[in-house]
This record gives C-alpha cells, structure tokens and sequence, in this order.
C-alpha cells in the first residue's frame, strides 16, 4: 500500500477567473501617485485530497496534498492508496481506527508538517517561495541542516575535480570555518558574519592576511555551488570582495644554486636527503610543481624533451606542457632513471611535507635562510630564465599559466633589468 521513496513531484497551474467579489477588490486598488502599502504574504493551506476520477480495480484512489503559491496549485503525490469510501475528504484523513489507518493518518500528518516546515522557514526569513523553491525544498528529504553538511556532501563530488593539495588546503580550511559557526544556516552567510570571520582568523587565530583571504577564497567556491544547486538567493561575496594578496616570492639565485648543486655532487648527505634534494634541483632546471614531478613517467621524456599535463588542470582538457632539456636536468633524469626504460621517474620519494621540511634543513646547510620550499624550485627557475631571456611569453607556455597575470608575479625581474638598461646611459657625459 505505501511505496517508499520519494519522486519527483506532480503539479498543476490552473489560472484563476475573477469573480464578482474580485472585481470589487480591484476597484479598490489605489491608483497611480497614490501609496499602496505593501500585503504579507499569507500562509498557504495545505490539504489532503484523493483522486477520486482515476479508482483501481480494487477500489483505491491515490491521495495529493495540495497548496497554492500565490496562484500556482501545487499537487504532490503522497505515494499512498486508500479505498475512496474509506477517505474523509473533508478532514483529510482515512476513516476508520485500525493500525493500519493509524499509520497512514500519520504518515499523512507528516507530509503536511514537512510542507508546513517549508513554507514556515521561507516566512520567518523573509524570503520569496516560488514553485521550482518548493519542488527543490521538497524533493530533498535529505536537505542539508547546515552549510557546513552541504559542504561535507559536496566535496565528495569536487573532490575528484582538483588535485590533492588543493583537497587537504579545503579540507583544513573548512574545518576551521566549521569550528568557528557549527550549525551554520544557509540564511546567516552574510556579509556582516564574513567581515566577523575575517576579523576572527586575523585576531584570535593570528593569521596572516594572505592565509585569512586563501580561505575566504575556498568558502566562496563552496558559497557559489550552494547558490547554484539553490540553496542560497543572495551572495554574500557580492558586496564583501576576497582581495587577491600579492605573496612574496622565495626563489634562490644563481649563486645559491650553485652552492647546493656544489653539495649534492659532494654526495655527503644521507640517501634519504641527496635523494630529495637531487628531486628539489629537477624542479630548479625544469620549472614543474612538486605534484607534476611526482607523476613524471621515463617515457614522457623523448628526444630531449620533457612532455606533461599539469595535475591541477587535469579535468579542464589542458594543452600539453613541453619543456627542453638543459644539460644539468639531463643528468639528474639519467641518475634517477638507473637504466630503467619505463615507470616513474623518481621513487621512494616522501611525502610533500617531509620533503619542504627537509628541503629547508638542507638549504640551511650552505648557510641559505631563506624559507626554501618545493615551490622554491619553480620560482627558481621562472626568476632566471627571465632575468636571462626578458621572455614572459615563453615562460608563461613553460610554467603552464593560462592567464598571463600569474607569470606576471615574477615582474620584479623586469624591474631590475630596467634598472640595469638605464645604466648602460651612464658612459655618455655631460
């Protein structure tokens, strides 16, 4: 008798004669120039009605609730039965006082305070509830309590759209914006409560304000998918903007190099470390992200160049990235290859935090201080190919930038050598 589940939902729009009574009422409707204050919306009634025009063979007629949204009737299947001379179609109940009846009455009881719920909640919000709202709202008996459970549900899906870093910074990101607003509702996303967040990360949690704005940036793609699926009507990013801060960049120059080239041929550290940092130096002379070296095979390497598809821009169909290879990057592929003619390129590598960590323990070694990462690498190599080429162009096809502004981070470079250009006039006296 009762079919469990919920599908997707029934409704009719019948348009409205205007009646006697009606006409008055418009009458009465102030003119032009004249103030007409504004009617709160009622609460709709909601009714169980049964389809008495369609009866089954064994005497059974299926049961509707039925409400209006301004003029549009919406009619949902209760998925329920019952025989029409068992049916008090003016109470909206099924007669009787067996079990059987008592659940079905239940039943019934709940569907009506589940579409009481809905229209309840959209009232107190002061938000407009339209039919495609409603059928959304309803067709979701497993909506989300909170923001945050919409999140939890959504980046099981976004997960496998980015890479994994990106997925660990997401993950850590949400789970400090959850510990500051458990139970966080859809409607208190606001620009106030934003600007209140910032404010926290920045004076309870001291974070910088490039850390305080990457995760206001990863609040606001799981804030436009909410928006999206329609969760959401109004973006609190609209009117409180993440500012793009400009980082720092670490990168090492040539005499640095050097020095930790100088080390890695001494072959005096432990395996572990030469290891690593023979991994570090590939990223100095070739440009590519610690997760893109990961993955790089023996065979994607042909006829002196380096041919791969950044990690991050995998589910986008990128362009294929070649890079030359230069004589030093050429030794340290033939090292870590061993004869090998297949498989990755670089084994029993650690894990990217371990290999920072380590990084900076031997950068310091040769006297380095500075915050020597794996990213390091590819600044590394950006800064000195455009010190020596003056080719954004280029180095934006090598880095894999689909946007030039981000190749631009590495302008400084420019900067000096417009220094260095304008002295070339100082031969010429006055």
């Amino acid at each position: 008798m009762i079919i469990n589940g919920l599908l997707p939902l029934l409704f009719r729009g019948k348009s409205c004669g205007v009646s006697q009574n009606c006409r008055k009422h418009v009458e009465n409707i102030p003119r032009k120039g004249t103030i007409r204050k504004k009617t709160e919306n009622k609460m709709s009634t909601v009714r169980i009605i049964q389809n008495t025009q369609r009866i089954s063979k064994e005497g059974k007629a299926a049961l509707y609730l039925s409400l209006y949204l301004g003029h549009e009737k919406v009619v949902i299947p209760c998925r329920l039965s019952v025989p029409a001379e068992k049916f008090d179609s003016k109470r909206g109940v099924m007669k009787g006082s067996g079990k059987e009846v008592k659940d079905i009455n239940l039943i019934l009881e709940k569907q009506k305070a589940k579409v009481n719920d809905i229209l309840v909640r959209y009232r107190l919000r002061n938000m407009s509830l339209n039919k495609e709202a409603f059928i959304r709202e309803y067709n979701n008996p497993s909506d989300y309590k909170s923001f945050h459970d919409f999140v939890a549900h959504y980046m099981k899906s976004y997960s496998r759209r980015i890479e994994m870093g990106t997925f660990k910074h997401h993950m850590s990101c949400m789970k400090k914006f959850r510990e500051y607003c458990e139970g966080l509702q859809f409607h208190e996303l606001t620009e106030d409560f934003l600007r209140g967040y910032l404010a926290y990360m920045r004076k309870e949690l001291r974070n910088a304000d490039s850390t305080a704005q990457r995760n206001l940036s990863t609040i606001k793609i799981y804030v436009s998918a909410a928006i999206k699926k329609g969760y959401m009507e109004h973006d609190p990013f609209k009117e409180f903007g993440v500012k793009r801060i400009k980082s720092n960049v670490d990168y090492l120059t040539e005499e640095e190099l050097k020095e930790l080239i100088e080390l890695y041929n001494r072959r005096e550290l432990p395996e572990r470390w030469e290891r690593t940092l023979g991994f570090f130096l590939f990223m100095c002379f070739t440009s590519l992200h610690i997760s893109d070296a990961r993955s790089i095979t023996i065979d994607q390497i042909q006829n002196g160049v380096l041919t791969y598809y950044r990690i991050k821009n995998r589910n986008c169909k990128p362009e294929a990235i070649k890079i030359p290879i230069s004589a030093p990057a050429e030794k340290l592929i033939e090292e870590f290859r061993g004869g090998r003619e297949e498989g990755f390129l670089f084994q029993k590598l650690q894990c990217d935090q371990a290999i920072n960590r380590q990084i900076k323990e031997i950068a310091a070694i040769p006297g380095i201080k500075k915050k020597v990462s794996a990213k390091t690498g590819r600044h590394t190599f950006a800064t000195i190919f455009l010190r020596k080429t003056k080719d954004v162009a280029t180095l934006q096809k090598l880095l894999g930038h689909s946007n030039l502004k981000e190749t631009m981070i590495y302008a400084h470079v420019l900067d000096e050598s417009k220094t260095e250009g304008m002295m070339c006039f100082n031969e010429f006296a006055i």
